[in-house]
Parts: structure tokens; C-alpha cells; sequence
């Protein structure tokens, strides 16, 4: 699945360099048969399930610091478990950042209505049906024509300028621009229905 994303960086018209951080030396293995860098094996504080994007991003930044005295422009975070975003979608997302005023560029998808915030509700202890946030029932949509479409990270592409991450630690900056991906591209697989969904689009194509 990793192979995806090597190949839509290979054939990214902007990144000059393609880092694997990972702490498998079977996935260090494939990485290097695609020809990406793997210049370490990533710590096991880094690795296991209460590391944060964060942990791994910044070892892997403070790494070629420090070993090779290298700080690159940007940086753009391509996830495997998005493995249909494509080379085009990477260019698309450096090219939105440098062409606007926004501090990162952030890859999503448009949610179904049936997963509208306005359509969804918490229940209380006492079990009672509440909406979800601030608002009350009269707010609630009745049709889904009433509703303003809403939008999810899909995990396929973040790019942010190294100097916002150096001085913040984070991918996000205070302007964060959208750059919109159909569905069918932003499969992000996390359970077996993310994986049969995979399947499907690949017969598709």
C-alpha cells in the first residue's frame, strides 16, 4: 500500500527529496526498493500508538538537522493510509500554498448529509437526545437542502512551510487553505470497510 504514496512523490513536479520515517525494517526494505531516502529507523517512543504526527515529524526534521545540517523549504506529510491521492494532488496543494497568503494547505473531502454536525446529537445521562454543540433544536435543519456543505481531513496531503513548523511545532498555521479531493481519491484506510472500499476503486480504475 506504502508504494502509492512513493510513486505520487516520485512523480511530484516540486519535492526534491522523498523521507521514510518508519520504525519496520520490512517497510524500510520496500522503501528502499522504490528508491526513497530511509536514513533511520525511527525511535520506538515515536512509533507506538500514543506517538503523535508531531513526535515523528519533528525527529525526522531535527535528524537531517543535525546529521546533515539540511533544512528544506517545506514540508509536505503524505500519509500510506491515503494511497489514491496522486502526484497531481500533491502539486496542486504546493502550488495553493505558495500562490495564497495561507500558512498550511490541507487535503479534505466533502462529508455525506448524513454525517452533517448539524444532524448529529449526544445523549445525556439520563438519556435524553441533545445536538451536538452550541446550538438548540430550533436550529436544526429539517431538509438537506438547508445545509451548508461540511468537510473532513481525508490524511492525503499536508503541506506547511518548514519555518512555521521550526517555530510552532505544528502543521497548521492560523490561515489553513482547503484543497477539496473527490471521495473515490480519498479513501483513508483505517478497518476492513476502508479496505473493501480500497478494493472497489481500485476495480473501477
Amino acid at each position: 500500500m506504502i508504494g502509492y504514496s512513493f510513486e505520487a512523490a516520485a512523480n511530484s513536479k516540486y519535492l526534491s527529496r522523498t523521507v521514510l520515517t518508519t520504525d519496520s525494517e520490512a517497510i524500510a526494505k520496500v522503501g528502499h526498493d522504490y528508491g526513497v531516502e530511509v536514513p533511520f529507523l525511527r525511535p520506538a517512543q515515536f512509533s507506538d500508538d500514543n506517538a503523535s504526527a508531531n513526535d515523528y515529524i519533528t525527529h525526522c526534521l531535527e535528524y537531517l538537522l543535525t546529521t546533515e545540517d539540511y533544512e528544506p523549504d517545506l514540508v509536505v506529510l503524505l500519509q500510506p493510509t491515503c494511497p489514491f491521492r496522486n502526484s497531481e494532488d500533491i502539486d496542486a496543494c504546493i502550488e495553493l500554498l505558495f500562490d495564497s497568503d495561507a500558512d498550511s494547505v490541507v487535503s479534505v473531502t466533502e462529508l455525506p448529509t448524513k454525517y452533517h454536525p448539524n444532524w448529529q446529537f449526544t445523549v445525556s445521562d439520563e438519556g435524553l437526545l441533545k445536538p451536538f454543540g452550541e446550538s438548540g433544536w430550533e436550529s436544526i435543519a429539517t431538509a438537506r437542502q438547508q445545509l451548508k456543505p461540511t468537510y473532513t481531513r481525508n490524511g492525503a496531503v499536508y503541506a506547511f512551510p518548514y519555518a512555521l513548523y521550526r517555530s510552532t511545532k505544528r502543521i497548521y498555521g492560523s490561515k489553513v487553505k482547503a484543497y477539496i479531493m473527490p471521495a473515490e481519491r480519498s479513501v483513508n484506510i483505517d478497518d476492513m470497510e476502508d479496505w473493501q472500499a480500497a478494493e472497489q476503486y481500485l476495480s473501477n480504475v
